[in-house]
C-alpha cells in the first residue's frame, strides 16, 4: 500500500507539471545538495523565502534529495487519493498505513498538507490543498517534516531551539513555546550578533557541536513585535490577516547577520523572570535534555530514538545554565555574550 500511495501522488504530480510546467530552485543544507521541483510558480513565494539564504546554482552535481511539489487550487489536480480517518492518524500526523521501511508519510490536517519521503530513492513529495492561504508557520519553516526525515538518517536532527551568536561561537537558547527565545534572538538580532534560528535549527555534533541555519525566518506575536519597532518596516506585508505571529526574513533584513553555522558554546534553558534584570546560572543537563527533546518531539512526527540520543550527547559535551529573561530587552544581549566569552577556549 505505501508503495502505491507513493504512485498515486506522483502521478498526480505529473498531471500538475504537464498542465503547469515545472520551475526548480537547488539549495545547499549541510553540505548537501536539494532541490525543489514546483508545479506552476504558485508555491515558489510562498515556501522559498526561508530558503532564500541556502539557494545556490541548479547546475552541478546531481541533487542529493529532489522534492515534488504542487498544490491542487492552482494546479486543477486533486489529491489523488483518500486519506485514512482521524483515528488512524498518528499524533504527529504519522499515517502508519502509508508508511514503512521505505516510505514515510504523514499529514498536516489543520492545513490540509502532507509529506512522502522514499528513503531508497532519495525523492519526496509535498502537496497541499491551496498554497494561498498556508500560515505563517509552514511559510517560516516550510518542508520541515521532509527534511526532518531526511537530516535524521545522517545524524542531523532538525531541533527546536533559537540559536545566536558571534564569531567567536554561539548558544543554543531552549525552551517551549512561550519562554521567550524568539523575543531573545530579535533582541540579539537587533544588537548586532549573528542570528541563526528563533526556534528551529540543525544540530551537528562533529567535529564539534554546531548550529546550524535551514529557515532564515523570525516570528514573533503582533503584540511582542511593538517592542521591536524598529523591525516594523520588515515584516512580510502577505502575512494572512488573523495570523497569530508576524514574519521576518533574516536574509532580507540583516544579511549581514545571517549565519550559516555557529560552534556552540553553551545551553541556555529560557524562562521569563518577570524582572528587569537577565541572569544566568547553572542547571542540570537532564532538565535541558528533557525541555530540548520534549519540545521536538511536538514539532515533528516519527522522532526516532537516534535523535534522542543525539540530544543527550550535546546536553553530556557542553555547559548548561538557566538563562533568566528579564523585562530589559537592552540587558539580554550582554549576558549571552558574556555566556559565550566564558566558554571560548
Amino acid at each position: 500500500m505505501p508503495q502505491a500511495f507513493w504512485q498515486a501522488l506522483n502521478h498526480a504530480f505529473e498531471q500538475a507539471i504537464s498542465l503547469t510546467g515545472s520551475m526548480e530552485r537547488t539549495y545547499s543544507l549541510a553540505g548537501y545538495r536539494v532541490r525543489l521541483r514546483f508545479a506552476g510558480p504558485a508555491l515558489l513565494p510562498v515556501l522559498t523565502p526561508a530558503l532564500d539564504h541556502l539557494q545556490t546554482t541548479n547546475a552541478g552535481p546531481p541533487p542529493d534529495l529532489t522534492i515534488a511539489l504542487w498544490d491542487s487550487a492552482t494546479t486543477g489536480i486533486p489529491f489523488p487519493a483518500r486519506l485514512p480517518p482521524l483515528t488512524e492518524i498518528g499524533r504527529r500526523g504519522e499515517l502508519p498505513a502509508y508508511s514503512d521501511d521505505r516510505f514515510l508519510a504523514a499529514a498536516q490536517t489543520d492545513i490540509r498538507a502532507l509529506s512522502l519521503l522514499d528513503r531508497v530513492e532519495n525523492q519526496a513529495l509535498y502537496w497541499t490543498a491551496a498554497s494561498a492561504v498556508l500560515p505563517v508557520f509552514e511559510r517560516a519553516a516550510p518542508l520541515k517534516i521532509i527534511l526532518h526525515w531526511w537530516l535524521r538518517e545522517r545524524r542531523l536532527p532538525l531541533i527546536h531551539a533559537g540559536a545566536v551568536g558571534a564569531e567567536a561561537g554561539g548558544v543554543l537558547l531552549v525552551g517551549g513555546t512561550g519562554t521567550g527565545k524568539s523575543t531573545s534572538t530579535l533582541a540579539c538580532l537587533s544588537a548586532g550578533l549573528q542570528y541563526i534560528s528563533d526556534d528551529r535549527c540543525l544540530l551537528a555534533l562533529e567535529p564539534e557541536p554546531r548550529a546550524l541555519c535551514v529557515y532564515n525566518a523570525a516570528k514573533l506575536r503582533p503584540e511582542q513585535m511593538q517592542r521591536f519597532p524598529h523591525l516594523l518596516p520588515a515584516v512580510r506585508a502577505n502575512n494572512l490577516p488573523d495570523e497569530e505571529k508576524h514574519i521576518i526574513f533574516v536574509h532580507q533584513y540583516a544579511p549581514e547577520q545571517l549565519a550559516t553555522a555557529l560552534p556552540v558554546r553553551a545551553l541556555l534553558l529560557a524562562r521569563l523572570a518577570h524582572r528587569p534584570e537577565t541572569t544566568w546560572h547553572p542547571v542540570s543537563p537532564a532538565r535541558v535534555w528533557r525541555e530540548l527533546s520534549t519540545s521536538s518531539l511536538v514539532y515533528q512526527p516519527g522522532m526516532a530514538h537516534a535523535e534522542l540520543e543525539l540530544m543527550a550527547e550535546l546536553v553530556r559535551r557542553l555547559p548548561c545554565y538557566q538563562l533568566n529573561l528579564g523585562t530589559e530587552l537592552g540587558e539580554i544581549p550582554p549576558v549571552i555574550a558574556q555566556v559565550i566569552q566564558a566558554h571560548v577556549q
